[in-house]
């Protein structure tokens, strides 16, 4: 990668995009603690995104140019479960939370998923005292990759209950022509069908 490469030619990395930079938010709920770690994910040279403040994070998003949430802590802080709160566990972009090297409680774990976190990684510095690139490019490659994973399954099962739906509304107008007509099933079908097909709608969106 760019960042690899720079760094065996002994040159700094490549600056980000300025579109990069537009489309990244950097939650950093660390502290003191944390501050080794901190610099030690400094050192990767990967632009985790512009600082955001978690009171403010859904304002941040409102105008859907961010792409990406990156959440800096020790763990899976009240704080940040606070600061996600507001898209109801489905957030318009990709949510990565990078923490230090660690176990990574259930508890905390069903949280961060309740909360919409997409993917989350323990980050140890190596021998040189950075975090490696390639780690945090993987990270967030894949929190993306399940950020898309998990809109299409919203979409497919946003469609099945409409489908569901329709169904219970042409099984409602079958039956009332199968009453008010003395049809049987298949016929009165045949003539909600046909009058669906006359004004270019649907069967569902007829009945």
């Amino acid at each position: 990668r760019g960042t690899d490469r720079a760094s065996e030619a002994g040159t700094s990395p490549a600056p980000p995009s300025s579109q990069d930079m537009d489309s990244a938010l950097l939650l950093d709920l660390t502290d003191a603690r944390d501050a080794p770690w901190r610099a030690a994910l400094d050192r990767s040279g990967v632009h985790l995104g512009a600082a955001c403040d978690g009171h403010k994070l859904v304002q941040c998003t409102i105008d859907a140019s961010a792409t990406r949430l990156v959440c800096l802590a020790s763990r899976m802080p009240a704080e940040l479960a606070a600061a996600l709160a507001g898209w109801d566990g489905a957030p318009p972009l990709s949510v990565l939370l990078l923490t230090p090297p660690g176990p990574i409680g259930v508890d905390d774990a069903r949280l961060a998923l309740a909360c919409g976190v997409h993917h989350w990684q323990a980050l140890r510095a190596g021998a040189d005292g950075a975090v490696a690139a390639a780690d945090v490019e993987s990270a967030l490659a894949l929190a993306e990759a399940l950020r898309s994973h998990d809109a299409a399954l919203r979409r497919s099962t946003a469609r099945a209950h409409e489908q569901l739906d329709e169904r219970k509304w042409v099984d409602r107008a079958k039956g009332v022509l199968m009453a008010a007509r003395g049809l049987g099933e298949d016929a009165a079908f045949r003539l909600l069908r046909g009058a669906a097909m006359s004004v270019n709608l649907r069967i569902g969106e007829l009945a």
